[in-house]
């Protein structure tokens, strides 16, 4: 139960987050124009902010969700894809939740940025799953 408690958490987070109208709110209007002005590769710093966070609050996710369901069992690829898929739902399920808040709205360009954060987290988690597994070898091996 305490493995689940992170990623319930950082759901509701999440739904929390995505429930503000304005989710700008904290920052000055120059802040703000200041983020659209700016470029950097072509792109606003606005939307290069937006999008890395996507990318950031689904790796967390993604990271938290597979943690918990490998708890008592071994990360294989299937539970890579399971992780991945309802990861990827719950974007999708954020968006249309956002068509309901003042402001808001679908964006599929979210979702995708939604999949590549889920795919990073995963991707962190398998590295770390492996490294971890790599200790006891390396310890049995110098006795």
């Amino acid at each position: 139960m305490i493995y689940n408690l992170p990623h319930i958490l950082w759901s509701a987070f999440i739904f929390i987050a995505s429930s503000i109208s304005d989710p700008l709110f904290f920052l000055s209007q120059e802040a703000v124009h200041f983020l659209k002005r700016t470029r950097f590769f072509g792109q606003s710093l606005l939307n290069l902010t937006w999008a890395m966070s996507h990318v950031f609050v689904y790796a967390v996710l993604a990271f938290l969700f597979v943690r918990a369901l490998a708890y008592h069992r071994h990360f294989t690829l299937r539970l890579f894809w399971i992780t991945f898929a309802v990861t990827l739902l719950y974007g999708v399920s954020d968006e249309i939740h956002q068509v309901f808040v003042p402001g808001r709205g679908f964006q599929l360009y979210d979702i995708l940025m939604d999949g590549v954060g889920a795919l990073l987290g995963l991707g962190i988690y398998a590295l770390h799953n492996f490294k971890r597994a790599q200790k006891p070898r390396e310890q049995a091996l110098m006795l």
